[in-house]
């Protein structure tokens, strides 16, 4: 479990340096990451293997009297670690 939990964190910082821009210098750092996605994404999950990478998509909040903060109905998309396009696997 604190693997996944390490992962998802190097993961997260990971995406987080590859959409930041670059400092305006002559020579562009280099090794910030390959960007997977465009757009607002609510979780990020890499597969055991570091095949794929999982993330909820699309989320509208549902507030309910007996749902927990947060809940939300999401779309779950798959995609490589290379970027491409992302598999729609579940929506709900």
């Amino acid at each position: 479990m604190a693997h996944r939990r390490t992962a998802a964190v190097v993961l997260a910082a990971a995406l987080t340096a590859a959409g930041c821009k670059p400092a305006r210098t002559a020579d562009a750092p280099t090794g910030l990451g390959t960007p997977v996605h465009a757009g607002p994404v609510r979780a990020v999950f890499p597969s055991p293997d570091g095949s794929a990478l999982a993330f909820l998509e699309a989320c509208q909040d549902v507030k309910a009297q007996f749902l927990p903060p947060r809940t939300a109905r999401c779309e779950l998309r798959v995609v490589a670690p290379a970027g491409g396009a992302a598999a729609k696997v579940a929506a709900g």
